[in-house]
């Protein structure tokens, strides 16, 4: 039963329940991490007997019919067609043999067939650690229908993982781009939110600046999904870069995806220096480095996915993080970009490499035992999308491993050498 006030969800039923449209369960994926071995059971309302699934590894994973991941032997199961065919406003029902023991909670890309309280009954999971919807329940009006949650999620007393994002909630709820309160658990050390009820509002407007170092204390890895959302870092659409955000003392990990950013954002110079991993992602009018970033001296990895304007020169701060070790350039050179301009990054590197980095250090010396990313951002469907650096891999004139460069003239030339001299690693379109 859902009890619900001034239709709000104040506490759920004891059992998982959607109702949704199509013609298989699920359309998206479900996943349950446990303590112990458990079982699911999933009641398709088809006429059919219900299915029940043994977990492996103490976890079920529970796919769309067909799905390539599909191997019930390491514990992903195939979903199930309806043998009654696409019956609107069906109920599904999933039933656990121990809810409490359930620790990890994932679920994406289920298709609603209308307005509902996501029937997830979170009171019950009591050791649940993490609950990730971060794809949203998936995309496209067809999802956009949860309207509540069960109130127990946000104050599960082992929760330190909360994903929300995507277009999960309808309109007219109360998460539709606006941070709750009641989300500002102090506990968790990693959360993710955004989705396109941000578009067009200020950073306050949806309340992310609420985000701080006194509401989130223990906030290790945060994400924001702005969707569609508009502006740029100089006090137009969202307005400037939230000076909150900087106060979060342990961050280790921040993500952004899919502003309207037209230069990495100078204040992420103010994160905490305890920062290891910076992704700007999808953010196609993103031409500019910031002004510096060399407060952040243990940046690890730099991930740029998407951004299909990214310049290829490098900043004149880059010797200050010393620490940077990978860097991820998927899509960023599609076809559709000037054609060389993969060379041109390759060719920023290799000179700054080779004029600054020793050829006998051990690749834990900076700038040595990097790794690059220039591939497509969809290598098994698509590889094809991205350029292709010209030449021939192979040792120029005058190479000698471990001694001398030679005269590389092309892009896979330069390549050979930074991955035979200075222990890189570069992954790249090659056909």
């Amino acid at each position: 039963m859902i009890l619900q006030y001034k239709n709000r969800c104040l506490q759920h039923g004891g059992n998982i329940s959607f109702i949704v449209t199509g013609t298989a369960f699920p359309t998206g994926t479900i996943s349950l991490i446990a303590s112990k071995a458990f079982t699911i059971t999933v009641y398709h309302n088809d006429g059919t007997v219900p299915i029940t699934y043994n977990s492996v590894s103490n976890a079920i994973y529970l796919y769309p019919v067909g799905n390539t991941s599909i191997d019930a032997t390491i514990g992903r199961f195939g979903g199930k067609t309806f043998a009654d065919g696409n019956k609107t406003d069906r109920i599904i029902t999933i039933t656990c043999s121990d809810w409490n023991a359930i620790t990890s909670l994932g679920l994406s890309g289920q298709q609603f067939s209308k307005t509902q309280v996501l029937g997830v009954p979170f009171r019950l999971m009591r050791n649940l650690a993490g609950f990730s919807a971060i794809n949203g329940l998936a995309s496209g009006t067809i999802y956009q229908h949860i309207s509540e949650l069960d109130q127990a999620l946000f104050t599960l007393p082992k929760l330190r993982t909360l994903q929300l994002g995507g277009i999960s909630f309808e309109p007219t709820s109360r998460y539709y781009g606006y941070m709750q309160p009641q989300m500002l658990n102090p506990q968790l050390t990693n959360l993710a939110i955004g989705g396109p009820g941000f578009t067009g509002k200020t950073f306050g407007a949806s309340n992310l600046t609420a985000i701080n170092g006194t509401s989130m204390p223990n906030l290790i890895t945060f994400g924001f999904n702005a969707g569609m959302i508009s502006g740029d870092d100089n006090g137009f659409g969202e307005g400037p870069f939230p000076m909150e955000w900087t106060t979060l003392s342990k961050l280790a990990s921040f993500n952004c995806n899919a502003t309207q950013w037209t230069k990495l954002p100078d204040r992420l110079n103010d994160l905490s220096p305890t920062v290891i991993s910076l992704g700007i992602t999808y953010c196609a009018n993103l031409k500019a480095w910031a002004t510096d970033l060399s407060n952040l001296p243990n940046l690890a990895t730099l991930i740029l996915n998407g951004c299909t304007a990214f310049p290829t020169t490098l900043p004149s701060y880059i010797g200050n993080l010393t620490k940077l070790k990978t860097l991820n350039y998927n899509g960023v050179f599609p076809l559709t970009r000037t054609a060389g301009t993969v060379d041109e990054l390759i060719q920023s590197w290799y000179e700054y490499v080779v004029n600054n980095v020793s050829l006998t250090d051990s690749n834990t010396v900076p700038f040595r035992g990097m790794k690059f990313d220039l591939r497509a951002l969809d290598v098994v469907n698509n590889p094809n999308s991205v350029q292709i650096p010209e030449g021939t891999y192979q040792a120029s004139t005058g190479f000698v491993q471990g001694s001398n460069n030679g005269t590389p003239t092309s892009s896979l030339e330069r390549l050979y050498v930074l991955e035979k001299n200075y222990g890189h690693t570069w992954s790249y379109r090659t056909q």
